[in-house]
């Protein structure tokens, strides 16, 4: 999931961005609104050894931050679009 850059794709001033590349008060900010599973600046330089494997309940909470980020950035994507409302209804009901 670190290195999967859709994960990463945060909307900052109406643009697009790496939010990895920003400074951490960015990074904080997307991580409080779940839209990024964690700060990357905190876990800079950081690697996980054999002693220091996450446990399952981080990963799991890292996966959902991921899914909980996808579904919002889907969600804010279908609410720009020119849709309909009944097409709007449709595609929030399929997911």
């Amino acid at each position: 999931m670190g290195e999967n850059p859709l994960v990463w794709n945060v909307e900052v001033n109406e643009r697009f961005v790496d939010i990895r590349q920003e400074s951490r008060e960015p990074q904080v900010a997307a991580f409080k609104k779940g839209l990024i599973p964690y700060v990357p600046a905190d876990r800079e330089g950081a690697k996980a050894t054999d002693a220091e494997k996450p446990d399952l309940s981080s990963v799991e909470g890292d996966l959902f931050g991921a899914l909980l980020g996808f579904y919002e950035k889907a969600m804010a994507l279908l609410r720009q679009s020119s849709l309909d409302e009944e097409k709007l209804k449709m595609a929030g009901e399929a997911t």
